[in-house]
């Protein structure tokens, strides 16, 4: 049986001073991951579970209506959107809502939706992974839109438990009137865009691994 041996070929130093470079892209990646651009809930996640606080999503058969709730949020940092919290309920109807993350509030015409997530309102607080990962862009505004999906049908977005008050929209077939009111608990996270200092330590570092990797290689046998 033929043995590999791994040969030695790089100093206790020269490791060590690479391990503290890979260890610190590490630290900078990190810290650029997970950036919440709204947040809502209260410590350890809580948020109000008041009937009379709740935003409604409804819909109705005869005659046909429907009702959401819109929100609006502005980033203050660019990222791509990562992720997506609520907190919901479930009344009756049908358990099964539609949150779309949107440039504008327009439910069926306007720009085409960033993000479209589905969900069981039941499921209370719950987060939502995004897929297409679009580019949100610090200081644009960005509308977060919750519509039932089945008929005749009662759900809840609960509201926040931190005194947090501005404008909320309830969405019809009439399209978007706003008023307001206690904010819905939400949170939304994005994945920053990498920084040029950032990119060029990695690419620094890419390069160095290149070539640590090609004097190894002859010496593995």
């Amino acid at each position: 049986m033929k043995t590999t041996q791994m040969h030695p070929v790089i100093g206790g130093s020269r490791l060590a001073k690479l391990g503290a470079a890979l260890v610190l892209a590490g630290v900078v990646v990190s810290l650029q991951a997970g950036l919440v651009v709204l947040d809502t809930f209260g410590p350890g996640d809580s948020y109000d579970t008041d009937p009379s606080h709740v935003r409604h999503l409804t819909s109705a058969v005869s005659p046909y209506s429907y009702q959401g709730v819109a929100l609006s949020f502005t980033p203050t940092v660019s990222g791509t959107l990562e992720k997506l919290t609520l907190a919901t309920g479930f009344y009756s109807g049908v358990d099964e809502m539609v949150v779309w993350v949107r440039t504008d509030t327009s439910l069926w015409g306007g720009n085409p939706p960033l993000e479209i997530f589905s969900a069981q309102a039941s499921a209370g607080l719950q987060t939502a992974t995004s897929v297409t990962q679009p580019l949100l862009e610090a200081g644009s505004i960005y509308w977060i839109i919750a519509m039932p999906i089945g008929s005749s049908s009662d759900l809840g977005w609960y509201a926040n438990d931190r005194g947090f008050v501005g404008s909320v929209g309830s969405a019809s077939v009439l399209g978007v009137s706003f008023s307001t009111g206690t904010l819905p608990a939400v949170r939304v996270e994005v994945g920053a865009v990498p920084e040029p200092q950032t990119g060029a330590t990695l690419a620094a570092l890419g390069v160095l691994g290149y070539a640590l990797w090609r004097r190894v290689r002859p010496m593995v046998g």
